[in-house]
């Protein structure tokens, strides 16, 4: 049977297409390919039996409260939580947390069905890249051990780096390179991104989160804001926030907030209604110990969880949209997956540690600028100012000495930030969300036209 040259055209041009189309929707499909735990899936979070994951949970100070980590881990598994956010030190500013001791909160963790969320505090509300390379090289030094666990750990590179506000484009570039250099050295494991302007700043965050996830190549990042008087006291604002990061197509979580802070009251409960309708994740700062003033942010009045703060402990577990109405326990904990594990003895808290939660011990290094290469969008501002806290930090560095970046004065992480401007105006950030599937496509298509190009020349 003869076969006209059309059609050979016709159906090869046709081949040739489906490739590229599928090529393109390949191409377009952010899941992280190379984990064996949590990852992303557009705006929603997975975990390892690819099962949506919505955090809910609170925030706990191991750094400093050693001894009292097992007790607080379990009370806050049985309340309900089923995450928790764990600080834990780099040794730039506090005592190293070492990787026998990552594992030893892990297994504790994985024994009560909590998810860990593991974040150095060490540069808080620091500006300097030399330091969040430090804390990077950190975690590459906990590589076995992550990669151990990577069903289980999520990493939450640096609490609040960046203190100062209107540096997105800074923000992103130091997140880029901190993130390349996490996957070269073969860490897969979910990772979390704070924030700029002390962990506040969601604005610049949601104008640069996009470029900051695609330069991971697992596509597994995920992004933090953390909600006080600036970021949390209004309910426009806690939506734009939220969803300014969803609209670029990541996820995002609140990895911390309170019910009030040093700079204004916080609508905590509209905070928990809206992560509900969105799916987004919450983490109330902090279950216990909290000193130099801002006390009020303690959870739970005692370590063992049984007895909750009034104002705060209480709404954030039994509000209408607290924890213990919205918490699932993780279904890595529910399959019969996760095996019985032995705990080790969590080390006792040494006086060295217990006494920096004394404002008067902390270390001013804190509003660090060192380091002039993160570059400087700050002068691109609006007359308004806004104070906005260094939300958090148990610490309490209140007495470190203010330091001007660039337009943005920030001082102690308890104490004020005042920035010259609390909204990114700068127009360079390139908005494109192309991430190759446009270009594998058009390859398909091109290829297409060379086979009519050939065919017509063999007329």
């Amino acid at each position: 049977m003869k076969i006209s040259r059309n059609r050979i055209v016709c159906v090869l041009l046709s081949v040739l297409m489906i490739f590229g189309l599928f090529v393109a929707v390949s191409a377009q499909d952010t899941t992280a390919a190379n984990t064996t735990g949590f990852y992303v899936d557009g705006t929603t979070i997975r975990d390892a039996n690819g099962n949506e994951f919505i955090m809910r949970g609170v925030n706990h100070a191991y750094a400093w409260y050693k001894k009292e980590i097992e007790t607080a881990i379990k009370a806050s598994a049985e309340l309900g939580c089923n995450t928790v956010r764990i600080v834990v030190s780099d040794g730039q500013k506090y005592t190293k947390t070492t990787a026998e001791e990552i594992e030893m909160l892990t297994l504790m963790c994985m024994n009560y069905k909590v998810v860990p969320i593991f974040e150095v505090h060490d540069i808080t509300g620091n500006n300097s890249t030399s330091k969040l390379n430090k804390t990077v090289n950190y975690w590459i030094s906990l590589k076995d051990v992550l990669q151990k666990y990577e069903k289980y750990v999520i990493v939450n590179i640096a609490n609040e780096w960046m203190g100062q506000w209107g540096n997105g484009s800074g923000w992103s570039i130091a997140y880029q390179t901190a993130i390349q250099n996490i996957r070269d050295a073969g860490i897969m494991n979910m990772i979390v991104v704070d924030a700029p302007g002390w962990g506040q700043d969601g604005g610049a965050c949601g104008d640069y989160c996009k470029e900051v996830f695609d330069a991971d190549v697992e596509k597994n990042t995920i992004f933090s804001i953390h909600m006080y008087g600036s970021a949390g006291g209004k309910q426009s604002t806690i939506k734009s926030n939220i969803d300014g990061v969803l609209d670029d197509g990541v996820p995002v979580i609140i990895g911390e907030f309170g019910y009030y802070h040093s700079d204004g009251d916080v609508d905590e409960e509209y905070i928990m209604e809206y992560c509900t309708e969105k799916n987004v994740g919450y983490i109330g700062w902090s279950w216990k110990g909290n000193g130099g003033g801002v006390e009020y942010l303690d959870i739970a009045v005692e370590w063992d969880g049984s007895v909750l703060s009034s104002d705060w402990g209480e709404n954030l577990f039994n509000g209408e949209n607290g924890i213990k109405a919205t918490s699932e326990v993780c279904s890595i904990f529910t399959d019969g997956s996760t095996p019985e594990v032995s705990i080790p003895d969590a080390p006792e808290s040494s006086e060295e540690e217990s006494s920096v939660i004394d404002e008067s011990t902390a270390d001013s290094s804190v509003a660090d600028t060192e380091d002039s290469s993160v570059p400087d969008d700050s002068s691109v501002s609006d007359s308004d100012s806004s104070t906005d806290s260094g939300s958090d930090d148990t610490q309490n560095d209140s007495t470190a000495g203010s330091v001007s970046t660039g337009g943005t004065s920030n001082s102690g992480s308890t104490g004020s930030s005042t920035s010259g401007s609390s909204t990114n105006t700068s127009t360079n950030k390139d908005v494109s969300t192309n991430t190759g599937a446009s270009a594998l496509a058009f390859v398909g298509l091109a290829l297409a036209g060379v086979a009519v190009v050939v065919t017509k020349k063999t007329k």
